[in-house]
Order: C-alpha cells, then structure tokens, then sequence
C-alpha cells in the first residue's frame, strides 16, 4: 500500500481532522479517551508549552493517507528541547496527565503505516533522540520501535489494572475474595444506616460547578494530590471536563451523606468501558462507610449495569485495585537515541 505522509503544525489539526480521527480510533489496535483529538488539543492548548523544556514545543503531528486518501494512521507528535539541550521526537500529551498513548494505525493497513513512519522518522535529521511514554502493553508500536532501532530503551512507566465486566453485579461480587466481598458488603450496609444517595454529572454546565467540589475532596485525600493542583493542571481540567461532557465521555460521581459531597470519582465512558481518572474524598468523615471505596464500587456496579464490557483502573498499583478485582497490565516508555 503507498501512503502519502503530511506533517501538520498548526494546532487547527486538531478540529480540521476531528471527525476522521474518530472514525480512524474506532478501527485502531488501540483506542482510549487518551488519543482523541479532543483530549490532545487540550493537552495542547493547556500543558504543551509547561513540558520541563528550555523552549516551547513545536507541534509535528503526522498523518498517513492511501491512495484515494482515506486517513490510515496518526502519529500525534511535538519536537522540544529537553533540559540538556537535546532536541526529542515524543507524543503529544505526554506523560504527566495522560494514562496511554500511541500512534494510531488502522489495524488492516497497520505495516504500511509503520513503514512509512519510520521513513519519516529517519528523514527528520535534526532530532537527537525520541521518548514515546505510556505505551499500553498490546500496543503494535513497542514492536515498531525496537525495529526501528535494536537500542530502543523500553522500561516499565507503571501498571494499569483492569477488570473484564461480568454480565451482572451478583456474578461480579462472585468473583472477589471472600473477604473483600464481605468488606464490599459490610461497608454498603453502612451506608445505608445512613441517609444517603449517588449522583453522576454527565452535562457540562453542572460538570463546571460539580468540577470544583471535586476539586476540593481529591485535595483533600492526601499531600500528594494537594501539590497537583497548580495552575497548569487547574487549567488544564477546567477546560477539559467541558469537552468531555459535550462528547458524552464524561461521568463525575459523588457519594452524598446527610446532604453532603464526601467522596468523588472522575470517569470516562468511552469506547464500551469505564477509565476511572481521578478520585477525592474527605478521609475524616464517615470512616465507618469507606466512602472512596463504596463510591468505587458503585461505579464499578453502575458500568456493569450499563452495558460495559471493561472497566480500567488505569495507572497505579494500588493494593485497592487488586482487591476488587484488577488484573495487572503495564505500560512502557521507550527512549531511542537517533
């Protein structure tokens, strides 16, 4: 197959390309909320200049058309100068807010686009090194790489855990541990002591509000996530969650106990499955409850009685995930010096 490579570097790629690129993630080897153009013009827009870099990145988004000039792959690029002056190829939303990342690559014509990326590649001589990251473990492209040079570092970033959905709660709870699903239970019996209920936010005008609640109890439930919010990122989800609502992608939950927001989750519906984003809760109220952890199970029940088939934890090894029921998968970076 010939393909015709054209690099883009105005950042009206991403709204010009939009309604291909979808179409294109839908027959792709791997499609999460991560690669569409909606959540990397964001990233864009928002991150892409705040990248630890001696100079703002220049956009090099690279697509790859057949000969009747169908769209069958996207290699979503920026070049920058790293902080020892070395001028590096890497993804477009890479790596702080972004779980997985990859070139997307029509699974039927998958070798032409490779072949024609790393053609490109090899042609752009002014580069000294590339760093890909949050590659997800199935992904065609670690196999790419290390073709592309037998030096290709690849490392483990982290783990993304991720439970396949039974037909039903009943045969989910089924599947845990005798004492995790006792402590599920005993936990949801005390919630119900109290007066309570569960909201999901989907539009976008109350998902602006609701953000800044969220906001507040994901502050609250450590140091670690206190420190996150700056401004970059503060920025960043303020103009994100909007978009991910108008889309339809977005589900932000909340525990409510006696009238009060005491534990969120940040969720995206995407692509038959649920990514759970981010969470927050208020760890000196209700301790009895577990709110983190019930309002985590209920989102894993309110998945499973939608229709979902996945529902991905995405990155961190956290014991919790285990417990209901994750299975571990990894995701790589891989540095090349060119």
């Amino acid at each position: 197959m010939k393909l015709t490579t054209t690099v883009f570097t105005d950042p009206k790629c991403f709204a010009d390309l939009e309604a291909e690129w979808l179409a294109l993630l839908s027959k792709a080897a791997t499609n999460t909320i991560f690669q569409t153009p909606q959540f990397l013009k964001t990233w864009w827009e928002t991150l892409g200049c705040q990248v630890v870099r001696e100079k703002p990145g220049e956009l090099h988004l690279v697509t790859f058309r057949d000969e009747g000039g169908v769209l069958q792959g996207i290699a979503p690029l920026f070049i920058h100068t790293t902080s020892q002056g070395k001028l590096e190829l890497s993804f477009i939303g890479c790596v702080n807010v972004s779980d997985y990342l990859d070139i997307i690559v029509n699974k039927e014509s998958s070798d032409a686009v490779y072949q024609a990326l790393s053609a490109h590649i090899r042609q752009q001589k002014r580069l000294d090194q590339l760093y890909w990251c949050s590659i997800p473990e199935k992904s065609t492209t670690r196999a790419f790489l290390h073709d592309l040079s037998p030096q290709a570092q690849e490392s483990v970033q982290d783990v993304s855990p991720y439970i396949t959905l039974p037909a039903s709660w009943e045969e989910y709870l089924a599947s845990l541990e005798r004492k995790q699903r006792h402590e599920v239970k005993r936990k949801w019996r005390k919630l119900e002591e109290l007066p309570h209920e569960f909201e999901v936010v989907t539009e976008a005008e109350q998902a602006k509000a609701a953000l800044e609640e969220f906001i507040q109890l994901h502050k609250s439930s450590s140091s670690a996530k206190k420190e996150f919010w700056n401004e970059e990122h503060l920025r960043f989800f303020r103009q994100l969650i909007p978009v991910m609502a108008e889309q339809g992608w977005l589900k932000l939950f909340f525990l409510k106990v006696e009238n009060k927001r005491v534990a969120s989750m940040l969720l995206f519906d995407y692509a038959d499955e649920y990514e759970l984003y981010n969470s927050g809760f208020e760890p000196s109220l209700y301790p009895q409850v577990g709110t983190g952890a019930t309002l985590t199970a209920f989102t894993i029940k309110h998945s499973i009685e939608n229709g979902k088939k996945r529902y991905d934890f995405l990155r961190g090894g956290e014991q919790y995930k285990y417990r209901l029921g994750g299975v571990k998968a990894e995701v790589f970076d891989v540095a090349i010096n060119l």
